[in-house]
């Protein structure tokens, strides 16, 4: 009786955990934190992972990942300490665990829950849902012939130590004679096998203007169907508009996603220049003379500072790896291991806020240069508000995949493999497109510069979100 009456008192809670990206910190995702809490801070335990900041997402996903894993670990045993009297009872209790990543962070938050899964984490903690946000799944190389493309590839796989190359995918992962983000796409993989046990696989992708994550990386696709978005119709979700639903253009498409009765998505549509002025691009124009004399020389820096912050990086994994020789052995086995003996054991706290403060203005000078140097214009607005959806058939965008009637992206063999794997999951898609001219930031609102994505943040957190 007593006993039954100990377990009713247990409260269950949800360990909801949020990954920052490449070059970032706790802080960027600081906004989104706040707002979550407001919604779902009852019955909701929230860890901003703090183990990455700055440099040391150079490491590598997988090495950052092993961090993290160290991290949840130790929030689980202090939350539990926390929460058990001096009689040995408890009365709160973790039992479901959620994951949102931002950019690189999505990528870490799928190697983590692979190594909790093999760990037999999920055997006592329900996986509920993983999301990710301008994410690169299918990494950031561009396999084509074009100069720029080219230099990209070099520069990212060289001076940003092992992240750059796995995104590249030019590393060869531990033990399986492949890149890691192929690794985390094979079906026979726990990492894989861990994503099929999530009651919710979310992901949001800007559609355009995202210079760091294109659009066809972070929705999964084999085709950009906002390549020639002068062509398109676009039909905004009822709720928010920043998401768009469904696309249009003057001519069928055979693709087998066709619907209109999605009661969600809004019967007006709009078009991408109604959201980008020549008064909201002239600003951008103006910036873009004023650093255009001073570019060359920051850039040299920047560069600079990364490659030495690379090769650190590279030292530093070297270590580890020496102490972790054995330390998957089996990806394709589940050892039910409950604790995490593994893992370098350094404390990444340490990092002053200088550091922290250098990698963020590293970041938004590169990116910065990166927008000016591939921002692409919106198409010239068009009178669309009330057009008829019988004029021509709508694409769903939530489980969009590829069609004939898009340009085909120029991609490894490698990244094509991933994409396929990927797609036999059941992601819930999701195209966004920002008033911002760093889509990048915004779809997080990174810091105060950034603020586009606020009523998409809204929308995930009241509506997308099951605590």
């Amino acid at each position: 009786m007593t006993l039954s009456a100990e377990n009713n008192a247990v409260e269950e809670n949800h360990l909801v955990v949020f990954i920052h990206g490449l070059w970032g910190n706790p802080g960027h995702l600081q906004y989104f934190v706040d707002r979550f809490v407001e919604k779902h801070g009852k019955n909701t335990e929230v860890l901003n992972v703090k183990c990455n900041t700055s440099s040391y997402t150079y490491d590598g996903v997988d090495v950052c990942g092993d961090r993290i894993v160290e991290e949840i670990y130790e929030n689980l045993d202090s939350f539990r300490k926390a929460h058990t009297n001096s009689d040995g009872i408890v009365n709160k209790k973790i039992t479901k665990i959620s994951f949102i990543g931002y950019s690189l962070g999505g990528l870490m938050a799928r190697y983590v829950v692979g190594i909790l899964y093999k760990r037999g984490l999920f055997n006592d903690i329900t996986p509920m849902s993983l999301t990710t946000f301008a994410t690169p799944h299918l990494g950031i190389r561009r396999d084509d012939d074009r100069y720029f493309a080219k230099i990209f590839n070099w520069v990212s796989s060289s001076i940003l130590s092992r992240s750059g190359e796995q995104l590249q995918y030019v590393d060869n992962f531990e033990g399986e004679n492949e890149p890691l983000l192929l690794t985390l796409t094979r079906p026979d993989k726990i990492f894989y096998k861990a994503l099929t046990k999530f009651k919710s696989l979310q992901l949001f992708a800007n559609v355009i203007n995202d210079s760091s994550v294109p659009y066809w990386t972070s929705a999964i696709l084999e085709v950009d169907p906002f390549e020639k978005i002068d062509d398109l119709i676009l039909y905004p979700n009822k709720k928010c508009q920043d998401i768009i639903d469904r696309i249009a253009i003057s001519k069928s498409v055979g693709c087998g996603s066709s619907k209109t009765d999605d009661s969600s998505t809004s019967s007006d549509s709009v078009h991408a220049t109604t959201r980008n002025s020549f008064s909201k691009r002239l600003p951008r124009y103006m910036l873009i003379s004023a650093v255009a004399p001073i570019l060359p020389v920051g850039a040299l820096f920047i560069l600079g500072a990364i490659a030495t912050q690379g090769r650190s990086s590279r030292k530093r994994v070297a270590m580890i790896q020496e102490k972790n020789d054995d330390k998957l052995k089996d990806l394709n086995a589940v050892d039910g291991e409950l604790v995490n003996n593994g893992g370098e054991g350094e404390k990444k706290n340490e990092e002053n806020i200088i550091t922290q403060e250098f990698s963020s203005l590293e970041e938004e000078i590169v990116e910065g240069v990166m927008i000016l140097t591939n921002h692409v214009s919106p198409p010239q607005p068009r009178n669309t508000s009330n057009s008829s959806q019988n004029d021509s058939e709508t694409i769903c965008l939530s489980n969009f995949v590829t069609s004939s009637e898009f340009p085909k992206i120029s991609m490894s063999q490698h990244q094509y493999q991933s994409s396929q794997n990927l797609n036999t999951l059941e992601w819930k898609k999701y195209s966004v497109m920002t008033d911002s001219v760093h889509p990048h930031a915004s779809i997080v609102c990174r810091n105060r510069m950034h603020q586009g994505g606020k009523d998409l943040i809204r929308y995930f957190v009241e509506e997308l979100f099951e605590a």
